[in-house]
């Protein structure tokens, strides 16, 4: 008995050839993650764990811990100063609850010891902006020259291996501990020092 033409045979087909389409695809991507090379173009692939390396890399940890010493210096150094015009406020407001006389000369001389204070104030807030600015700015001239070191890193290593492609693990649903090269990088890496900071 011939078949006839229905939609119903026509659905059925398509939904098998969209299914063995389906199933082509999943072993080709399936035979590609094991190898770590795409078959068709030999692409070989390293991963990087970039959480590990932007945390745990020792250049990376002594650039931090020479920011945060050189910080609580500074912070140190603001704090007396704050604390030093805190007490000169205080002695300016018993002055001026102090002052019975009436006299001119007495009131021009606690305007200006105000205006001086107002004065230091100011100064004290304009240096601890410029120096959060100036500790942000060498932070980031720092992290400049350690991320090219990295990445010069991570190129030679790839070449060394052969790789035609490094992703950061996070950026893969699943990969073999081999194609790691976050320890090869680490390694390379042992001996760079960043430039000082220059205060």
């Amino acid at each position: 008995m011939p078949l006839k033409k229905s939609k119903n045979n026509t659905l059925i087909f398509f939904v098998f050839g969209f299914i063995l389409l389906l199933g082509s695809m999943g072993s080709y991507f399936l035979v590609w993650r094991e190898n770590s090379v795409c078959p068709q173009s030999g692409t070989k692939i390293g991963l990087l764990n970039g959480d590990r390396l932007w945390t745990q890399l020792p250049m990376i940890i002594h650039l931090k811990e020479d920011l945060h010493k050189n910080l609580t210096i500074h912070q140190k150094k603001f704090s007396r100063l704050e604390a030093e015009l805190r007490k000169e406020n205080q002695e300016l407001i018993e002055a001026q609850r102090a002052l019975i006389s009436n006299s001119k000369s007495h009131r021009t001389n606690l305007e200006q010891r105000q205006k001086v204070f107002s004065a230091k104030v100011m100064n004290l807030q304009k240096n601890a902006e410029d120096t959060q600015k100036k500790i942000n700015s060498l932070y980031e001239q720092s992290m400049i020259v350690i991320k090219e070191k990295i990445n010069l890193s991570i190129q030679k290593i790839a070449r060394q291996k052969n790789l035609s492609l490094v992703l950061y693990e996070n950026q893969v649903a699943y990969h073999k501990a081999a194609l790691n090269i976050t320890d090869d990088v680490f390694r390379d890496l042992k001996d760079f020092q960043y430039p000082p900071l220059k205060w």
